[in-house]
């Protein structure tokens, strides 16, 4: 509604003395407003603001008729009256130059003779001193006894006699009181006086003429000091000595007040305030708000029916430490300026820090919706607000898309502290936003104060204030910000009426004279080029859009007629290019379009319907409007006053929801709306179209002989906005709804109830439920197809200034406007369900459950209840009809689970009194596979159950978990039961989500300190590697239960990596290690020769290029040629050559898969900058070796050949990472079987040499018969599916097959040395058996031995041989 922006604006006169001021007063247009002091009277003007006139009282004029103490404005703006203290009356008379005069800037407040103020008259009261002072026919006084009315040039016109001042609601002492008036506002909407009296009671007086005897007294004010009349919503605020203010709604018929709210800074948002009684109170010039400001400190602002808007008093002291002097700022008179864009007031500061204030003026800067002057269609879909010359604009269908949402900015000084994004912006600048730009925004709304032309100017932008689907919903989309051009507002300043396209293209906007509309996306705007067109055209009742023309209703000055103008908005504004104009016989008041009916209502209260109707002329696309007139209708005998209708809409809304829909899908042009929807001065009309006697669709020369609307149904009061979703796309209930804005009620929704189409019987319920429920926020928009609200809340930021700004930074904060949203369906589903209204609940629920947030309705709506019914216990309670609600929906389980996590521990009993054992709802989420919500319930199962049984389920939990693939949570969960083994007491309650997913290709934390390769291949270095078993605590009496515990957690967790590892899920077993922190290189040793086995080497091989998306070799081009053409005999010189270069016998750079160094964690992330020539790398390598054929040219692959075989073969980046994590991990455990394999898959010659020579060493060393058997089995493994993986190459990818040869024939060797130990074992056993005498011959059995080990090199050579001391003996 309306919202301040900024700092208020200081000024005062130059080099004039104008200390003690008293008050101050606008005339009613709000072009000139006078400042009096004491002994002089200042004239001003609005806009350009100057000092225009001053009238100064001598000394002896003071001495004789007292200083001055009170003014009035007359309505035409060219007379005042001033009151003295004695109980003289100063007439003046306001001389405005003929023609237009040559204004300065803004920032000279020197006196400008532009106006000329004339003394004209002094008049004495009789009857004593003046007590107050208003405007009646002219100016009036009150004394203790009568009302004087004057006439502007001094004469008497009449006086009143005051009735009998008997308070009925008074006790009888209370009723001999003497009673005069201290406070008294006339308001001609109203037809009635308000006063206040000395014994601290109100009264209002309806209609003096005629009424001489009752007043309607307020019941129930105590210490009534100030009276204030709205005669727009026929509202009466009385202010008090508490600080209260009481607003009382009228009741003609009854001549009673009726206290509609009461308006006061809540202790539990602004606690320890000290406010003292009201000073001053002003409703804005549209009644839609209302200033109030007290004797201590602070002012407030609220909309007409309660809704706080703008409090000068901060809510969170905290966060504005450098703001304590505005604490400390008494407003002792205030005044509306601009249409209610303006205020402005006179303030003086307590506070002994403070800067001199006495003799300054402050203009505090406002915006407002457009909805307040123009509450058209258009309007209700698209968040628009505007300033006195500027349009801020927010599209319905993107409110919800993007996460940055600032609110309205404003120039301000530079904050160094805030880390913002400014761009070119400036007072006057037509800058603005593109439509879907999500770049901040940078606009000025006013004039800032004065401050140093150096000062840079940025935006000060905020997001979403604490609203419930911030993690749910995308947030609202910058405004995009329209400067009205300044050759159109100059001379038409402010701004009325601003109205949007349906599709939010294009804005229209209408000031003192004329129109401008604007192409957003463009950013351009047009204007009348013919000056005298423009100011010839007044605008009145609002604006619209119909299809790409715009619908002007306007004043004709030149004919002196009023007309209805359609302008294209392709065309330039001109009065040639009018499409269709239309003229009435009175001043419109209200107009609204409904698609294709134009609604127009008169000042002679009359509504005037019309169909409008394009027709087209043969293929040029120009058209003719054709407009079809329907039944008028007379409005007389349900608005007292024209000015009381604040909005009238025609609407598809039907009374009946049986009826719904009977008009056709939409009203189209000659059809009546099914509906028309009034707020008459707050209260709400429905008249509904009369389906019997008047047909829907008439013929344009048909004459109704009746009204075609049945007589109107009271729906609500103190309504100040009012929604409808016509032309949403949300489901029937709530696209028939009407949804109103009841300010401190909150919102009210008028839903219909549709019939079951199951149930033929018919249905005596009502056709439709009024449903309210409260708001946070001010609504502005509502999405319908969202089910949320959009509002605007009142927000200060800290601003760091500069010394020139310090005065209006210090006395007030500096104030933006955030946007908003709040969910409403839970508030809806809610009271349905209090009514047994089940089935309708059901089916807005089902039309709303796509949304991403409706979970989180659900629970809104469930936690609410909760914790009213908990500690109040109603006999009729809702929560199981809550509860049975929410079982219909699959989230159920989730909702229940969320909202014990949220709710204080003391609620669980009854909430789980109702939903059931969470035990069971624990199992149930296992059922459903829901682990996440199942580690929910098992943190409420942990804090009301004992550990034993937290741990049972946890261990369930746990291995669902494990099976799922759900590592965060099973990382928890492995937390969560250590912790229960160390202590029985309830522990920290975890969370399902337990931080960032680790690097699966870095190392965890048991491995970090290194990689070492096996302690049987270097002795000597075993004392300075790491234990590789894991470390287990030591059984005592005091810990052997957390022991126990322990051990059982690490057995779940070896069985699920063993299950992984027999099914050669590397993938999974690395993020297994890496989220769980699992001792993999410890576990793989002792697991190398059990679960650690490769039993089918094709299928592993197929199932790690699938899991970890690495390509099958499918390259026409031949891999290492020179590797292949080597024979075994060559191979094992080569495998030597490599293990003394990794010793550094011949490179000072060792292999990052060398024997002696284990591979370090830099090593392997280093080798992600290999990837693109390891490959490259591998064969050069191979071929810097000696060339054990002499002169036989080097067959190394070409560099460019070599990178396209490389690109074709290889994974991603982060796949070979892991990969070779898992190679240097499994070759450090001894898992040979897995790490050729995994080097093979790499295609790794340099790692396929590395693992020979580790384990040639490894079977050299090894002492015990059973390790050595079991070595053999591995190489004999090896070999076998070295064998099947070549047979399978020759048949699929015969390219790959060398390089598989050559692998299998380096890891022949090995077989080699292992048969000829093997060999020399078995001699050594026979000689040990035979006796000393006998001799038993050596060399044929040793023989037969070796030459059944050389058998095996017949398929991996073509030599078929090889030497014995080649393939055994290895330095």
């Amino acid at each position: 509604m309306y919202f301040s922006v900024g700092w208020p604006d200081i000024f005062r006169p130059k080099d004039i003395d104008a200390s003690n001021p008293i008050l101050i007063r606008s005339n009613d247009d709000q072009s000139l407003f006078a400042v009096l002091t004491s002994r002089s009277l200042f004239i001003w003007t609005s806009k350009p603001r100057v000092l225009a006139s001053i009238y100064a009282r001598c000394d002896k004029s003071i001495a004789d008729h007292g200083p001055n103490c009170e003014l009035v404005w007359a309505v035409s703006g060219d007379k005042l009256a001033v009151a003295t203290s004695s109980g003289r009356l100063l007439f003046f008379r306001v001389e405005r130059p003929s023609s237009e005069a040559s204004f300065p800037t803004d920032q000279h407040y020197g006196l400008v003779s532009t106006i000329t103020l004339t003394h004209t008259n002094l008049v004495p009261v009789p009857g004593g001193p003046i007590s107050c002072m208003h405007r009646i026919d002219g100016p009036c006084v009150v004394t203790r006894t009568q009302i004087l009315c004057y006439e502007w040039n001094g004469s008497l016109k009449y006086a009143l006699e005051l009735p009998p001042l008997v308070n009925p609601n008074a006790s009888e002492s209370e009723r001999e009181q003497e009673r005069y008036a201290v406070a008294i506002r006339f308001q001609p909407l109203m037809r009635g006086i308000g006063f206040v009296f000395n014994t601290g009671e109100a009264a209002f007086w309806l209609n003096p003429a005629k009424n001489k005897k009752n007043l309607a007294w307020a019941a129930g004010v105590e210490g009534a000091c100030k009276v204030e009349l709205n005669g727009k919503f026929c509202l009466m605020a009385v202010g008090t000595k508490s600080g209260k203010c009481h607003v009382f709604t009228l009741e003609e018929e009854l001549n009673q007040l009726q206290l509609a709210h009461t308006l006061f800074l809540a202790s539990t948002d602004y606690p320890n305030l000290h406010l003292g009684a009201v000073k001053c109170m002003q409703w804005s010039p549209d009644g839609f708000a209302i200033a109030v400001s007290w004797e201590g400190f602070g002012m407030a602002v609220w909309s007409c029916f309660g809704s706080l808007l703008y409090a000068s008093v901060t809510n969170d002291h905290q966060i504005l430490p450098s703001w304590p002097l505005h604490c400390k700022m008494e407003i002792f008179s205030l005044t509306w300026m601009a249409k209610g864009f303006q205020l402005l007031f006179l303030a003086n500061s307590k506070h002994p820090d403070a800067p001199p204030t006495r003799g300054n003026i402050f203009q505090m800067k406002f915006v407002k919706s457009a909805l307040t002057s123009n509450p058209c269609f258009t309007n209700q879909k698209h968040l628009i607000m505007y300033g006195d010359s500027q349009v801020f604009l927010q599209p319905g269908e993107s409110i919800l898309r993007t996460r940055v949402m600032p609110p309205i900015p404003v120039a301000t000084p530079t904050d160094s502290r805030s880390r913002r994004t400014s761009g070119p912006s400036g007072f006057g600048s037509d800058h603005v936003q593109p439509l879907h730009s999500s770049m901040p925004l940078n606009l000025v709304v006013g004039p800032t104060p004065r401050r140093s032309p150096s000062a840079s100017v940025t935006s000060v932008l905020d997001g979403v204030r604490g609203n419930e689907i911030a993690q749910q919903k995308s947030s609202l989309q910058p405004w995009i910000t329209l400067q009205v051009p300044e050759k159109y507002i100059q001379a038409n300043w402010p701004l009325r009426y601003v109205v949007v396209s349906d599709s939010a293209r294009h804005v229209a906007v209408a000031g003192r004279c004329g129109l401008a509309h604007c192409t957003v996306a463009t950013q351009r705007w047009k204007v009348f080029g013919n000056v005298s067109q423009e100011s010839n055209v007044s605008v009145c009742g609002g604006l619209a859009w119909w299809r790409d023309m715009i619908v002007v209703p306007c004043h004709n000055f030149a004919d002196d007629a009023d007309e209805i103008r359609f302008y294209p908005q392709a065309a330039n504004l001109d009065n040639s290019n009018i499409a269709l104009t239309l003229r009435l016989p009175c001043t419109i008041h209200l107009l609204n379009l409904l698609n294709d009916c134009l609604s127009v209502v008169t000042k002679d209260k009359k509504l005037h319907l019309f169909g409008l109707r394009l027709e087209r002329h043969g293929t040029s696309g120009g058209g003719m409007i054709v407009l079809q007139s329907m039944p008028e209708l007379s409005l007389s005998a349900y608005v007292p006053h024209i000015s009381h209708l604040i909005a009238l809409f025609p609407t598809e809304m039907s009374m009946e929801a049986s009826a719904v829909g009977s008009g056709g899908p939409g009203v189209a042009g000659g059809s009546l709306p099914t509906s028309l929807v009034a707020n008459v001065a707050g209260r709400v009309l429905v008249l509904s179209r009369d389906l019997v006697s008047v047909p829907s669709s008439l013929p344009p020369e048909s004459a109704p002989s009746s009204t075609p609307y049945c007589r109107p149904v009271a729906l609500a009061s103190s309504v100040e906005m009012i929604w409808s979703a016509a032309h949403s796309s949300a489901c029937r209930y709530l696209k028939q709804a009407l949804w109103l804005g009841c300010g401190a009620s909150g919102m009210k929704v008028w839903l219909p109830l549709f019939p079951s189409e199951d149930d033929p019987q018919p249905c005596f319920l009502s056709k439709r439920i009024m449903l309210t429920f409260p708001l946070r926020v001010y609504p502005l928009a509502i999405c319908f197809e969202d089910a949320v609200v959009i509002g605007a809340a009142q927000s200060f930021k800290e601003i760091s200034v500069n010394s020139e700004c310090s005065a209006s930074s210090q006395l007030f904060p500096f104030a933006t406007v955030e946007r908003e949203v709040q969910i409403y369906l839970h508030h809806i589903l809610r009271s349905l369900l209090r009514r047994n209204a089940q089935v309708h609940c059901e089916e807005i629920a089902q039309s709303c459950s796509s949304l991403p947030y409706f979970a989180h309705v659900l629970e809104l709506m469930l936690h609410e209840v909760l914790e009213e019914e908990a500690v109040k216990q109603p006999k009729d309670a809702l929560l199981p009809s809550i509860i049975t609600f929410l079982k219909l929906f699959p989230q159920y389980l989730e909702v229940v689970g969320r909202c014990a996590r949220k709710t204080e521990v003391a609620l669980w009993r009854h909430l789980f009194h109702n939903v059931g054992n969470p035990e069971e709802l624990f199992a149930e989420c296992l059922a459903h596979n829901q682990l996440e919500m199942a580690a929910s319930y098992l943190i409420i199962i942990q804090s009301i159950e004992a550990p034993k049984v937290s741990r049972q389920h946890a261990t369930r939990l746990l291995n669902s978990s494990l099976e799922q693939r759900l590592w965060p949570l099973a990382k928890d969960l492995v937390r969560f039961l250590r912790t229960i083994a160390a202590s029985s007491e309830p522990t920290t309650p975890m969370s399902p989500q337990g931080g960032p997913p680790p690097n699966i290709g870095s190392p965890t934390a048991t491995e970090r300190k290194s990689l070492p390769r096996l302690s049987t291949v270097d002795s000597t270095s075993s004392q300075d590697q790491p234990d590789m078993n894991f470390v287990r605590p030591v059984f005592t009496s005091g810990n052997i239960q957390s022991s126990r515990e322990e051990y059982f957690i690490d057995v779940i967790l070896a069985r699920h990596a063993r299950k992984m590892l027999a099914e050669g899920q590397l993938r999974d077993l690395g993020s297994f290690v890496a989220y769980l922190d699992f001792p993999l290189k410890a576990w793989l040793t002792k697991e190398r020769h059990r679960s650690g086995k490769v039993e089918n080497f094709m299928a592993c091989f197929q199932f790690i290029h699938t899991d970890f998306e690495w390509p099958l070799p499918n390259s026409p081009v031949e891999f290492c040629p020179r590797l292949r053409s080597r024979t075994p005999q060559e191979l094992v010189f080569l495998t030597r050559q490599s293990a003394s270069e990794a010793d550094g016998s011949s490179s000072t750079q060792p292999s990052l898969l060398a024997p002696h160094s284990a591979p370090s964690w830099s090593s392997l992330a280093a080798l992600s900058t290999l990837r693109d020539n390891s490959s490259v790398k591998s064969a050069s390598s191979l071929d810097d070796m000696s060339d054990m054929g002499g002169g036989e040219e080097p067959l190394v692959m070409d560099e460019g050949a070599m990178s396209q075989f490389n690109e074709s073969l290889k994974g991603s980046l982060q796949s070979e990472r892991e990969l070779r994590y898992m190679l240097a991990v499994l070759l450090a455990a001894g898992c040979f079987d897995w790490a050729v394999l995994i080097a093979v898959v790499l295609r790794d010659s340099d790692g396929v040499c590395n693992i020979v020579q580790v384990a040639r060493e490894v079977v050299t060393s090894l002492s015990d018969a059973r390790e050595r058997r079991e070595a053999v089995e591995m190489s004999e493994r090896i070999l076998c599916g070295l064998d099947t993986l070549c047979n399978w190459a020759k048949e699929r990818c015969e390219h790959f097959s060398p390089f598989l040869e050559s692998v299998a024939g380096l890891w022949l060797t090995i077989v080699q040395i292992q048969d000829a130990a093997e060999v020399m074992e078995k001699d050594a056993e026979s000689l040990n058996a035979d006796t000393p005498t006998a001799e038993a011959p050596e060399q044929p059995g040793a023989t037969a031995q070796t030459l059944a080990a050389g058998q095996r090199t017949s398929s991996w050579s073509s030599t078929g041989s090889t030497t014995s001391d080649g393939g055994c003996v290895i330095s």
